[in-house]
């Protein structure tokens, strides 16, 4: 775009610059034409721009007689007149003589003297009629006393030279300048129709409409050389930073079979480090968009084809790539098999529709076949991963209707014995059984969430509630121990909240019963604390912490990163931890939570979560003391 904007600057240029010389070149022959005519004004007309107008003196001295010889002498001003816009660059006045008289003086220039015209023996002389000598003069004279007579007839003439050293000559625009002449006759002598104005005005080169034009002309092209000016350096530097993104982009010549460069707006291609045999081809005539609709027309097969001249239409790229940077698609090429073709962003500018993209091929032949193999060992494990989740959730069911037999049958035991000793063992099979029944549900949610079966199912609940239950059953299961639980529960939290409270409560009660089996002695912390973030969401962390003696001197952390790394689940591990955390942290990560962990290094340890849940009632759960009222 750039470029054809250059090119039109430069035809503007050109034809600036020859309006410029054919402008310059007719105000130089204008003017000179102008210069060199000879204008002319005969007797005092007024009219014309410059005249000349000859009158008497008029005045008391101005006119006298000679007696000595019997002639009159009159003295005549003549005024010449320059009303034109322009300067007189020469001027010259010729007085036509009628009759027989005598010139005696001129000032204040020179005077031509042309006398016997008409007899045809002409004499003609130019003198300074106030600076002469006499043994100078070719003309016919006489002299009377110091007056000098030059005699002229009927048909002779005189001229007159304006004087430069009088200013008379050059004579200014708008100005004027005064002559005067003295003529004898023997009657009373008139020379004011009598005579001819030749002159020559001067007009400089700046004057004229033609020179205006041409100074307009001079500013326009100034003004379109300093653009194209600017243009080239946008140019070249646009061009610079074009040349090193190719060189760039070139490098991913390795990775792609074809790299175009396209103008969305000029409909342009640029190969970009590109095989020149490749690029042989490649119907440069047409536009880009042609090129492209003809390439998969021919290449693609014909199951693509329709998909790849949709794909491939540049006219809706902006529209599809406005929120986006790529866009892309694969197809089988009938030369080169699979194929991946991309469209890339470049140039954005916001709020702009899109005016470059990158266009690649890249050949992906090898790459189908390596994701068709890894999607295939995926699918395999798959199948294994949910055949074996299947064969749990089997076997935890079937055992769950002997176990419950057996319950059953110590619960007969209970009612039907008053021997302590075989109501002590069968209280101790009623606990082992409900630790078994636990065990196969935790095993039966493992293995729904090993397959991807498992689901949330949130509702409205009590928080008090749920924190009532978690309590009751933990007690339950610390009898016998020298263990104190304690529940610490935030008094403003609301209390009906939205959500699965029974897999948050089943997280809560696996890290207790956890906790309760691997204590002897001390006191266990639950701890449910947190605040709204706004009117429909509070945000709770919920911590179990034991701070008592502990059988295991490790962190159930740290001994599953040395069971998976010895790949041996026995490793101060047994299976139900190992079953009972991974199922924590699976339903943990559906609630977009995570369980963390605080080492105490043997003396203690600390669980904790963060989780957030919608709120019903804004209602606050009250004191603690309440919740035990209420238990």
């Amino acid at each position: 775009m750039i470029k054809q904007q250059n090119r039109r600057i430069r035809v503007i240029l050109l034809v600036l610059g020859i309006a410029i010389i054919l402008c310059a070149l007719f105000q130089v022959a204008s003017v000179s034409a102008y210069n060199n005519r000879v204008h002319t004004s005969v007797g005092h007309a007024e009219s014309d721009p410059v005249y000349m107008d000859i009158h008497p003196r008029g005045d008391s001295t101005s006119e006298w007689f000679k007696d000595t010889i019997g002639i009159y002498g009159k003295v005549f001003d003549g005024t010449l007149y320059n009303n034109s816009a322009n300067e007189v660059r020469s001027w010259n006045l010729r007085i036509n003589v009628e009759g027989e008289c005598y010139i005696n003086q001129f000032w204040n220039g020179e005077v031509e003297i042309h006398q016997n015209v008409a007899l045809g023996t002409e004499r003609v002389q130019l003198l300074n009629l106030a600076d002469y000598h006499l043994e100078d003069l070719e003309v016919e004279y006489r002299m009377d006393g110091a007056d000098l007579l030059i005699p002229l007839h009927d048909g002779d003439y005189v001229i007159y030279q304006p004087s430069h050293k009088f200013n008379e000559v050059p004579l200014k625009a708008h100005d004027r300048v005064v002559i005067g002449v003295i003529f004898y006759n023997k009657m009373p002598y008139s020379v004011e129709d009598d005579y001819v104005l030749e002159y020559h005005l001067h007009k400089s080169f700046t004057q004229g409409g033609i020179f205006v034009l041409l100074i307009l002309l001079i500013v326009a092209w100034l003004m379109v050389l300093i653009l194209y000016h600017f243009s080239v350096y946008v140019y070249r530097k646009a061009e610079k930073e074009m040349e090193l993104r190719k060189s760039g982009i070139s490098c991913m010549t390795e990775l792609y079979a074809v790299i175009y460069i396209i103008d969305l707006v000029e409909n342009t291609i640029t190969p970009v480090g590109m095989d020149e045999e490749l690029d042989r081809h490649r119907p440069k005539h047409l536009t880009a968009n042609e090129q492209l609709q003809n390439l998969f027309r021919v290449d693609a097969e014909d199951e693509y084809r329709d998909l790849m001249l949709e794909f491939a239409e540049l006219s809706t790229i902006p529209e599809r790539m406005e929120n986006r940077n790529s866009l892309t698609i694969e197809y089988i090429s009938k030369s080169y098999g699979w194929c991946s073709i991309r469209f890339i962003a470049m140039d954005r500018e916001p709020g702009k529709p899109l005016k470059k993209v990158l266009f690649t091929i890249q050949q992906i032949n090898e790459e189908k076949k390596e994701l068709d193999k890894i999607l295939g060992q995926v699918e395999e494990a798959r199948s294994e991963s949910l055949a074996q989740s299947t064969f749990l959730n089997n076997i935890s069911t079937e055992v769950q209707a002997p176990i419950r037999r057996i319950m059953q049958l110590n619960d007969q035991i209970l009612e039907g014995t008053k021997e302590p000793e075989t109501q002590l063992h069968a209280t101790e099979i009623h606990s082992a059984g409900n630790d078994l029944f636990a065990l196969i549900n935790s095993i039966l949610d493992y293995s729904r969430l090993e397959a991807g079966r498992m689901v949330l199912n949130p509702r409205a609940y009590s928080l008090r509630k749920m924190v009532l239950e978690n309590r009751i059953i933990a007690r339950e299961r610390a009898e016998g121990k020298n263990l104190e639980i304690k529940f610490d529960v935030t008094q403003t939290l609301p209390d009906q909240l939205y959500g699965d409270d029974e897999r948050l409560g089943q997280v809560i009660l696996t890290l207790l019963t956890n906790a309760v089996r691997d204590t002897e002695e001390g006191v266990i912390y639950v701890g449910i604390f947190g605040k709204k973030i706004d009117e429909k969401v509070v945000h709770l962390l919920i911590s179990v912490k034991n701070t008592g003696h502990i059988l295991r001197t490790h962190s159930l952390k740290a001994e599953m990163s040395k069971a998976e790394e010895t790949m041996d689940t026995t490793v101060h591990l047994q299976e139900g931890d190992m079953i009972g955390l991974n199922l924590i942290r699976g339903l943990l990560r559906l609630m977009n939570s995570e369980l963390k962990e605080v080492e105490m290094f043997g003396k203690g340890g600390d669980f904790y979560f963060e989780v957030e849940q919608q709120v019903l009632d804004p209602a606050p759960i009250g004191p603690l003391d309440e919740v035990k009222a209420k238990e």
